[in-house]
């Protein structure tokens, strides 16, 4: 059976934050290395995967279906997704290049706090050193920047209702 490989995974998850918590959703953006379309269940192509913790939060939540990466490179590609515009606009078109850009930037975990939600970022990072992670907006921090073995816990006590 093959696995996916939830090692090299950047998962954002932004949980509210205020009493109006039932308001608004929660957000989770799941971003990987090398992960082809067949390579969860929910997308139904192949019947030897299977990713049922995936295929739950696909069945309550939004599957996007169509997107891209818009570099083939993970730092760029991740700085893009964070910011928000094609990475070329801030200079990081390529892994080992300045990160000065990226940094001068706001990302959507700082316009997100900004609007009363509680941001947390796990898994794979590569946008600078961990420590850094939250001058980026990230009030939690579980990074791997390496291609360590990693593990996380999170308390669902972040949710405040």
């Amino acid at each position: 059976m093959k696995s996916l490989p939830l090692h090299t995974t950047l998962l954002l998850l932004l949980f509210s934050a205020t009493a109006t918590a039932d308001d608004r959703p929660n957000i989770i953006v799941l971003y990987t290395d090398d992960h082809g379309y067949a390579d969860l269940s929910c997308q139904g192509v192949v019947d030897d995967v299977r990713t049922p913790n995936v295929d739950a939060l696909a069945k309550s939540g939004v599957l996007a279906r169509n997107g891209y990466s818009t570099a083939p490179q993970c730092i760029p590609s991740r700085a893009g997704l964070l910011v928000g515009k094609f990475q070329s606009k801030f200079g990081v078109e390529a892994n080992g290049q300045s990160l000065e850009g990226f940094d001068k930037e706001l990302t959507i975990a700082e316009r997100l706090q900004s609007a009363g939600y509680i941001t947390a970022q796990f898994g794979k990072w590569h946008l600078g050193a961990s420590v850094k992670i939250t001058d980026h907006g990230f009030k939690h921090v579980y990074s791997q920047n390496s291609g360590g073995q990693f593990a996380a816990n999170i308390s669902l006590g972040l949710v405040r209702k």
